[in-house]
C-alpha cells in the first residue's frame, strides 16, 4: 500500500511538472511574439490540466494578441469561473469586453480589478473605457491618485494624470496633444518595445499594440 502511494504521489509530480513547463514554455513563446506557438504550449498545459486558470488567462492574452477578442474572452472567462477573485483575470476580461465594444461590461471588470488591487495600469485601462462612456470626471478620479507615476516613451516624460489626459481628451485642444504622442510611435516602431510590459504577471504589452493600431487607423481617416 505504501509502494502504491509513493507511486502515485510521483506520477502526480511528474505530471505536475509536465504541465507547468508547457505553461512556461506558452509564456516564453507569447512574450516573443509567437502567439500561435504559445496557444499550442497553454493548450497541451490544459490538457494536462483542465482546471489551470493561468493557460486559461495565457490563451486569452494570446487570441487578444491575435485580435480575436472573442475567443479571447471564452478562456478569460474560464479563468475567472476558476478564480474569480483573480484582478488580473478580471483586468483581461475587461480588455476583452473592450474589444468587442461591450464597455459597461468593460468597466464593470476593470472596477473589479481595480478594487482589488489599484495600480495605475488598471488606473489607464478603466479610464480608457470610461472615456468611450462619456464618464470623463469618473475617470480623472479613478486615476488621480496615481498623478506622480511617471513614463518614458522615446525621452517624451509626463505624469499619469497627463497619460490619462491623452488618452480620454479625443476632442478640442486634446485631441492633436494625443495624436502626437500616437504618431511619434507610429514613427519609430523600435519604440514600442519601451512601453510595454511582458506577461506575466500583467501582459500589458498587447494594451500598448491595440491602442497604437486604434490611433494608426485613425490618423489614416484624418
Amino acid at each position: 500500500m505504501a509502494y502504491r502511494m509513493l507511486l502515485m504521489a510521483l506520477l502526480a509530480l511528474g505530471c505536475s511538472k509536465a504541465y507547468v513547463k508547457s505553461y512556461n514554455r506558452g509564456v516564453d513563446y507569447l512574450n516573443m511574439g509567437l502567439e500561435e506557438e504559445a496557444i499550442r504550449e497553454f493548450q497541451e498545459a490544459l490538457k494536462q490540466k483542465h482546471d489551470y486558470p493561468d493557460a486559461h488567462y495565457g490563451l486569452g492574452m494570446s487570441y487578444l494578441e491575435l485580435d480575436e477578442p472573442e475567443e479571447a474572452l471564452k478562456h478569460l472567462k474560464e479563468a475567472l469561473k476558476l478564480d474569480p477573485d483573480d484582478p488580473k483575470y478580471l483586468w483581461a476580461c475587461g480588455l476583452a469586453f473592450y474589444e468587442l465594444g461591450r464597455y459597461e461590461e468593460a468597466a464593470e471588470c476593470l472596477e473589479k480589478s481595480y478594487r482589488l488591487r489599484p495600480d495605475w495600469e488598471c488606473a489607464y485601462n478603466l479610464g480608457v473605457v470610461l472615456r468611450e462612456l462619456g464618464r470623463y470626471g469618473i475617470a480623472l478620479e479613478r486615476y488621480l491618485p496615481f498623478k506622480r507615476h511617471s513614463f518614458s516613451v522615446q525621452g517624451l516624460r509626463g505624469d499619469s494624470r497627463g497619460v490619462l489626459q491623452e488618452a480620454l481628451l479625443l476632442e478640442g485642444k486634446g485631441h492633436h496633444i494625443c495624436l502626437e504622442v500616437r504618431r511619434g510611435l507610429l514613427r519609430r516602431p523600435r519604440s514600442r518595445a519601451r512601453c510595454v510590459h511582458v506577461f506575466p504577471p500583467e501582459g500589458a504589452r498587447g494594451r500598448v499594440r491595440r491602442e497604437l493600431r486604434r490611433y494608426s487607423k485613425r490618423l489614416r481617416a484624418l
